[in-house]
């Protein structure tokens, strides 16, 4: 019989469960929430003192959590488990670990900023749980004699998210992810990003840095390829104007101090170039310095040379 740890939030008034209804309520879909995670706060920059690395490793290529005291950072922690009592459980019943870090900003536009993060994290824990679960549903039954603690019944979703950069204008966020799914040998994870421009309270995309055109975004994917150490033939690249934008808007991207970081899925398949991507959780940075000549400076580039 399958033992599902059972804990209580740290902070366990009734504000706490309010303010982060929205992400217990897609853990729920599984096993209540609170009944079976665990739920604290810490800071932004927590992780740049316990020797943990995310995906490569800090600071490799694309920058170091935002030590400011001001940004808070939600953990929650979670064993949840489909009802071993069910009438499938036995055929394609799984249990998850869920390991779970957000940030969440004060100050100006906090509300709006956080809500979208909170958004982002639900979809992502909704999305893989759907993704799981269809991976061991199907005829046969491949779960069906295991034991109800077997590891093959056993899912993980670790979301790391974190603040990239912050100064008075911008505000950068990556929500990274390992995953795992029951049953199975590789998995796909899971990545949002978002950037505010904090003098507007609005979101804005890697189109809205460059000047408009041609010349920038081969630019942009000529440095791409010499940053990847790849070194692949891009001249040969079929580039469409007409999909030059489409490319540009599916392309995440955080912002630290120094680069413009380029970020995908690990089976990368969009983006400026997704070959280049391909893989590389940890990111890839791109010199500011380096992409100086097509980054508009009227545009949110501005709030950083004028940090």
């Amino acid at each position: 019989m399958l033992v599902v740890a059972v804990t209580v939030f740290v902070d366990s008034d009734q504000a706490v469960f309010e303010d982060e209804a929205m992400v217990l309520a897609a853990i729920s879909l599984v096993a209540p929430a609170e009944e079976n995670c665990d739920i604290s706060y810490g800071l932004n920059s927590d992780e740049l003192n316990t020797g943990y690395q995310l995906m490569g490793g800090y600071g490799v290529t694309w920058g170091l959590p935002h030590a400011d005291d001001t940004i808070t950072t939600v953990v929650i922690e979670c064993v949840v488990s489909e009802d071993v009592h069910g009438p499938n459980w036995g055929q394609w019943g799984v249990w998850f670990d869920l390991r779970l870090r957000y940030p969440l900003k004060s100050g100006s536009h906090a509300e709006v900023i956080n809500d979208h993060i909170r958004r982002d994290v639900t979809a992502m824990i909704s999305q893989y749980f759907i993704n799981a679960r269809d991976r061991v549903r199907h005829p046969g039954g491949r779960l069906t004699g295991l034991p109800d603690d077997s590891f093959h019944r056993n899912g993980e979703l670790d979301i790391t998210g974190f603040v990239s950069f912050m100064n008075d204008g911008l505000y950068s966020v990556g929500l990274h992810s390992d995953a795992h799914d029951p049953s199975s040998n590789t998995s796909e994870n899971y990545l949002r990003t978002l950037n505010y421009d904090l003098t507007t309270g609005q979101q804005f995309f890697l189109p809205d840095l460059l000047y408009p055109g041609l010349d920038s975004y081969e630019a942009l994917l000529r440095l791409t390829n010499e940053e990847s150490g790849r070194k692949r033939d891009v001249s040969s690249w079929d580039i469409n104007p007409l999909t030059i934008r489409q490319n540009l808007e599916k392309q995440h991207f955080t912002l630290t101090a120094e680069a413009l970081a380029l970020h995908c899925t690990w089976y990368c398949d969009q983006g400026i170039a997704p070959i280049l991507l391909y893989k590389r959780n940890n990111g890839l940075g791109i010199p500011y310095e380096r992409l100086a000549d097509h980054l508009d400076p009227d545009g949110p580039y501005r709030l950083i040379l004028n940090n």
